[in-house]
């Protein structure tokens, strides 16, 4: 081949090509978010992942034309996979989308049905002004049913609207993904989307990291999706679990963006029990990585979640916890291109398709709708991503043989219902906060517990890249701010332990000081709790980074906000309905007497919206913007105070 058609393939399929930004909602919604950001460490991360990549695309050229190397590999029977760049080493680097070609929806598995109109939250999360981002080999159908009129293109080229059967090829992929991101419903309402009236940004797979990147910054973009990966069968021997470049680069793009949260499939390489076959951006601190499971129809224990039979298994070579979370990747119905070898167009049609590139837009469409409900909650200001990873952590079901994280399911199974029942909760029955710990600082906080349920202490960072390597099972720890979260009874002598990996994965996690994960989880089980006071500190060791803050979050369900503890003779007042969309009404119990006292509204910053000197039965709530709201009720001396969802 001659030099100059492998340049011209490697500009399409290494992604090199001009971009065009598209907006996260609004351009106010934008601005709230990129406003946020640190643009002088932006250019520097961008300047250098520029550098780097040019750099890798002239040399993956030389090399292409110098040995040989064919553009196109099949590495499974009817799978392929692409040149898309070389290694520190000069090795080739193929990538492939990671699905696996072989009844409870994701949507059910997910608990994602609890969050829409009609389910049992009052809610009705649907991706209602939400973009998503989704890198892939290939476009979607654009002109598919389910898909009709909301993907833009964020990067020339990778929009298809059915021409070639090879174009077909990659597409069908492409669409599927995108099917179980924001699939309508429309024509088929079993290939109903995670989150049906989003938006969604296509962009080619290569390239992604600067893509990514700019996308975040410049457009507010807060999840994407990433369902491709370096294939085993092509990888170089030291890859696998390795921190490579391209694990560093994604850990810097993140950073620079803490508001945005990659969601990347772990991959399908397992053909046994095989541990360490994580490779690339899998390998990453800061993205999600996603394990593939069987549906779940109705979760009661560990043993309703069965492992897929394809799903790679981590852990890193440093021994971190990775993959992060497990979700349907088995029989995933979701849209596909119709049309038969040689068709000229293609229309609508779907498929059953499984691999962890089913899971992991699961994942990134119902971590979309926890951002739609938080933003909800805080007019328009989104989570960290540190923040939604907590959140998935601390609420996800226990999956696999042995308590605690493991390197096949991760933390478990997502559960939507409980991650916004714990945001419902924040400051009465839950803690959802976004900190900040200096150098040298211990942050203290003291909270109550009653014993009625497990209670889980989660507190995840997004850490600064560490130092990539070309050497193979390398066991350097890659974490660089190392914090340390400890929680202890009062009048206890020794605190409860965070989860993580100890040197043999045979019988799982261990309860010990973590020093390689940048998520610290502490379980304290409903068996070993005595109601009372509990104690929760967060430390560093050594120095952090530059020494400067390091951001965390914490979550905590399972706790009693003391200021709302009331004797049960006080507990008088109920509210209903709640959610509302016009009247709250107000229900005082028989030992409130008389109307002397008062009833106040406030919104989540603290501001008067209603307010009223004596006790009335009715507030009307129409003209309210939708969100979370707290309501005082006053009376006898006493405060009641309620959370009140007006939609």
């Amino acid at each position: 081949m001659k030099k100059n058609t492998v340049s011209a393939f490697l500009l399409l399929s290494l992604g090199l090509v001009g971009l065009t930004a598209s907006a996260q909602t609004t351009p106010e919604a934008k601005a709230k978010i990129t406003s946020r950001y640190n643009q002088a460490e932006i250019s520097k991360v961008r300047a250098e992942l520029k550098d780097y990549n040019e750099k890798n695309h002239k040399r993956t050229l030389e090399l292409a034309e110098a040995n040989g190397w064919p553009l196109m590999l099949e590495y499974k029977k009817g799978q392929y996979s692409y040149l898309s760049g070389v290694t520190d080493l000069d090795e080739p680097i193929y990538k492939a989308s990671d699905n696996n070609f072989g009844p409870s929806s994701s949507t059910i598995t997910a608990r994602v049905n609890h969050l829409r109109s009609g389910g049992s939250l009052g809610l009705d999360l649907e991706g209602q002004g939400m973009v998503v981002g989704m890198w892939e080999i290939g476009g979607p159908l654009t002109s598919h049913e389910q898909l009709v009129g909301r993907i833009t293109s964020g990067d020339n080229g990778t929009a298809f609207n059915g021409s070639t059967q090879d174009a077909l090829n990659s597409s069908g992929h492409a669409t599927h993904v995108a099917g179980t991101l924001i699939g309508s419903g429309n024509g088929d309402v079993t290939a109903k989307g995670m989150a049906p009236q989003a938006t969604l940004v296509a962009y080619n797979s290569n390239q992604d990291n600067i893509e990514a990147l700019d996308a975040a910054t410049e457009d507010g973009l807060l999840v994407s999706n990433h369902s491709y990966g370096i294939p085993l069968a092509n990888a170089a021997s030291w890859m696998p679990g390795a921190y490579s470049s391209e694990s560093r680069q994604w850990d810097q793009v993140l950073y620079a963006a803490p508001y945005y949260q990659a969601v990347i499939s772990a991959g399908n390489d397992r053909e046994a029990e095989e541990n360490d076959i994580l490779i690339g951006n899998k390998t990453s601190k800061n993205p999600i990585i996603v394990a593939a499971v069987d549906g779940v129809a109705n979760y009661n224990s560990p043993n309703d979640v069965d492992m897929s039979d394809f799903s790679s298994y981590g852990p890193t070579d440093d021994r971190r916890v990775k993959p992060d979370i497990s979700m349907k990747g088995v029989a995933v119905h979701s849209a596909y291109p119709a049309g038969a070898a040689g068709s000229s167009t293609f229309g609508s049609g779907y498929a059953e398709l499984q691999g962890t590139s089913m899971a992991s837009p699961g994942v990134a469409g119902a971590l979309l709708l926890w951002q739609q409900h938080y933003m909800d909650l805080h007019e328009g200001t989104p989570m960290r991503a540190a923040t939604l990873k907590a959140l998935m952590i601390n609420s996800a079901d226990e999956a696999g043989s042995f308590p605690g994280p493991d390197q096949k399911f991760g933390w478990g199974l997502i559960n939507s219902k409980k991650a916004i029942e714990t945001m419902n909760g924040a400051g009465e029955t839950s803690i959802v906060e976004e900190l900040v710990l200096n150098p040298g600082e211990t942050y203290t906080r003291q909270i109550i517990v009653q014993g009625d349920q497990d209670l889980r202490v989660t507190v995840v960072w997004t850490d600064p890249a560490g130092t990539s390597t070309t050497t193979a099972n390398d066991p350097t720890i890659k974490l660089v701010n190392d914090l340390d979260v400890r929680v202890k009874a009062s009048g206890d002598i020794f605190p409860y332990l965070p989860w993580g990996f100890g040197d043999f994965l045979g019988f799982g996690a261990v309860k010990a000081d973590n020093i390689r994960d940048n998520v610290e989880d502490v379980l304290v089980e409903q068996t070993e709790i005595t109601p009372g006071t509990y104690t929760i500190t967060v430390t560093h060791k050594n120095t952090l980074q530059g020494n400067q803050p390091q951001q965390f979050s914490l979550v905590v369900n399972a706790v009693t906000d003391e200021l709302n503890v009331r004797d049960s003779q006080y507990n008088n007042v109920s509210i209903y309905p709640n959610p509302a969309t016009d009247v709250i009404n107000i229900q005082l119990g028989s030992g409130v007497q008389g109307t002397e006292g008062s009833v106040v509204m406030y919104d989540l910053q603290g501001r008067i919206v209603r307010q009223f000197n004596t006790l009335v039965d009715k507030v009307d709530v129409s003209s309210l913007n939708s969100g979370m709201y707290i309501l005082n009720i006053e009376y006898d001396g006493y405060t009641e105070s309620k959370k009140i969802m007006v939609k």
